[in-house]
């Protein structure tokens, strides 16, 4: 997939939402409960580890799987 075909699927799937949060510290705590309730297949912080995720640290690092 080339760069401009993941932006184009990016913008056609991806939201991005802003939280107001009064206190600062909470917000890696947020995070981390989003990311692991909604297990966005891209993301590698915050879930469990799976075969597709091993292959994404792979490609992102460079190397081979």
């Amino acid at each position: 997939m080339s760069r401009e075909e993941l932006t184009a699927w990016m913008a056609e799937h991806l939201r991005v939402v802003s939280v107001i949060s009064d206190v600062a510290d909470t917000l890696g705590d947020l995070e981390r409960q989003v990311v692991q309730t909604l297990d966005p297949p891209l993301n590698l912080d915050h879930v469990k580890t799976s075969p597709m995720r091993v292959t994404l640290r792979g490609l992102r690092a460079g190397g081979d799987t």
